[in-house]
């Protein structure tokens, strides 16, 4: 899955503004968003998370995982951001 994420290089980050805020569903708000940091695009850092409601409290994509502290979402160590 984020091979798959690294070749989204060109997506506008308007519509996927648009599409995340559309989601209803936190988990999946909270993984794209993980693995958008974790692929570096450029389109990322145009994004408005003030605007996406990523709900509150821990989610927990898989278990002995680590906790990444800016979407507050446990997955795999590599994806994980410490700071």
């Amino acid at each position: 899955v984020a091979d798959l994420l690294n070749g989204l290089a060109t997506l506008s980050p308007r519509r996927l503004q648009r599409l995340l805020e559309a989601c209803r569903s936190v988990r999946v708000k909270r993984v794209f968003l993980l693995l958008a940091r974790h692929s570096g695009h450029a389109w990322y850092s145009r994004l408005d998370l003030t605007g996406v409601d990523l709900g509150t409290g821990k989610r927990q994509l898989i278990a002995g995982g680590c906790l990444d502290k800016q979407f507050l979402i446990t997955v795999p160590e590599q994806f994980a951001d410490a700071s």
